[in-house]
């Protein structure tokens, strides 16, 4: 299987995790609108989702798929010792410091809140915080249980069903907002210390999803788990140490990007009340392109490279740079025509999705704006995805984990220049500059191992991907002007809606043809492609 039918499979299953994601924004969005207590959610849900990210996600996730992938290559039963271990193990570390987490969350919300003491933030914001921190915390245990299944689906070749399983958290979050939220608001809420009940059932349905999620996962591995002890002690075997090996260097780099949200949510809290909901959806839109290109290629291309770098170095070949090359490639000219429509129509894509209930006009605006500083960070966020997929292939996460600790100083930097002149956009701009000097050392880290990455057909990809770029904008730029939908409709939703769809069609477009140009595609060649395709 192709790395672009893998990334293809994952893609579609991304895709409608993301349209769900969306629609759980939109949701809550409309509900809940910009207020205190969201962003007590949001903050609340940050803490473990830090962990989650820095264990879950990333480091286990990558560390934990590079080792049993490379001995189910060499032995399958190994393979399988390998997985029971590392799950028993895992969920004894992580239910410890849940326990912790649960003890400590007024302790963790002051952390996360600091420099927010002078904003001017009522009781009820802290309070609501603590108690949504304490419920919220189990998620936990179950995104990092989950991401050691994903390993295992991704090894499968599953990848539809390991990036399609995040619907299920979507469906909880939507769920809380419309049926715990009022169930909470009925009086249920007298068991606990809360200050806003609906936005407690909100918490509620994000475990529900958390939980759905790993039941998915769990459902698509029956055929592994069925062979494991989970009544044993785990054993530390050399296998699982190696994972461990490669997930404390891992760890600790990617604690550099949870130091960074640490950072960010502080300023973040000392701006005025909504804030946090205005960088936290303009970064899920961010987060939208990048899980569906940068990471799908990242995740399926790990396993092959693990396979590859395997058999390179054991039979003395040269690394498989070539593979890499194309996944980079691949990476940017997926995730280049959504900057062009993201920096062309940002107000229009949150004035669309979120523009309704409680999301008002100025925050449609405010949050239209820090998705225009975020935007610059769209595609060095998406290829660090794929970069680092070579790193752990190659056994080299300390260099990913020094890089990343350098960062923390970059961001911290920018976060002192840049927000107290620019407020919430400053914020954001402050991750593009610090994902932008991240890939930057990444990249030079890559001529130690010979990796040759800007050579002629990088060059020429570049060249027809700048074109792209250059027609997109002043095509889009004349369309809004224009405005050639003005005469269908009086309703200025449907008008922004319209205008939207045809950018990107018209962007699609233009990015399709230089790509057809740059691969040497001719029309005729094209049919018959999507006539195999079709078979």
């Amino acid at each position: 299987m192709s790395l672009f039918s893998r990334s293809l499979k994952f893609t579609t299953g991304t895709l409608l995790s993301r349209v769900t994601g969306l629609l759980r924004d939109m949701v809550v969005a409309s509900v809940f609108g910009a207020s205190s207590f969201l962003d007590a959610f949001l903050l609340a849900n940050r803490i473990p989702n830090l962990l989650r990210d820095m264990l879950a996600e990333g480091a286990l996730g990558s560390s934990f798929t590079k080792v049993y992938s490379s001995l189910c290559v060499q032995d399958r039963t190994q393979a399988q010792r390998l997985l029971s271990d590392v799950i028993k193990l895992i969920f004894l570390i992580i239910l410890f410091i849940c326990i912790l987490g649960i003890i400590f969350s007024p302790l963790l919300v002051k952390c996360f809140t600091f420099i927010s003491d002078s904003s001017g933030r009522d009781s009820d914001f802290y309070s609501s915080a603590i108690t949504l921190t304490r419920i919220l915390f189990p998620t936990l245990i179950f995104a990092t249980v989950g991401s050691i299944l994903m390993g295992v689906l991704s090894e499968k070749g599953k990848f539809f069903l390991s990036a399609v399983s995040s619907v299920f958290l979507n469906l909880g979050y939507i769920i809380g907002a419309l049926v715990f939220a009022n169930i909470m608001s009925s009086g249920f809420s007298s068991i606990l210390s809360s200050n806003s009940p609906s936005i407690t059932g909100l918490a509620f349905g994000v475990v529900l999803g958390s939980l759905l999620q790993l039941l998915s996962m769990i459902w698509g591995t029956l055929k592994e788990l069925k062979e494991l002890h989970f009544f044993s002690l785990p054993h530390i075997s050399g296998d699982v140490k190696k994972v461990f090996w490669l997930l404390v260097p891992a760890a600790i780099g990617s604690s550099a990007g949870s130091i960074n949200v640490f950072i960010n949510t502080n300023f973040a809290a000392s701006l005025p009340t909504g804030s946090i909901t205005w960088l936290n959806y303009a970064f899920r839109l961010i987060q939208l392109p990048v899980g569906l290109f940068g990471v799908a290629i990242g995740v399926v291309a790990l396993p092959s490279l693990s396979k590859k770098v395997t058999l390179a170095l054991k039979e003395h070949h040269p690394l498989p740079s070539s593979d890499f090359q194309n996944a980079c490639i691949l990476t940017l000219w997926l995730l280049i025509p959504c900057f062009s429509i993201i920096i062309c129509n940002s107000q229009s894509l949150i004035s669309v999705l979120f523009g309704y209930g409680n999301f008002d006009s100025p925050t449609v605006k405010a949050t239209s704006q820090v998705l225009l500083g975020y935007s610059f960070c769209l595609i060095p966020y998406g290829l660090i995805k794929v970069v680092t997929s070579f790193y752990y292939a190659l056994d080299k996460t300390s260099y990913t984990m020094k890089v990343s600790l350098i960062g923390i100083g970059v961001n911290l930097l920018a976060c002192i220049f840049l927000t107290q002149r620019f407020g919430a956009l400053g914020l954001s701009i402050t991750s593009s500059v610090t994902l932008s000097f991240n890939l930057a050392i990444l990249f030079y880290g890559l001529k130690a191992f010979n990796i040759k990455i800007f050579n002629l057909p990088f060059v020429k990809s570049m060249f027809w991907l700048g074109l792209a770029l250059g027609l997109s904008i002043i095509v889009q730029i004349f369309i809004s002007k224009l405005d050639p939908v003005s005469q269908l409709t009086d309703i200025d939703k449907l008008r922004l809606l319209f205008t939207l769809v045809l950018n990107s069609i018209l962007t699609g477009l233009i990015f399709l043809s230089c790509s057809l140009i740059y691969y040497g595609i001719s029309p005729l060649k094209l049919k018959s492609i999507i006539s195999n395709l079709r078979k």
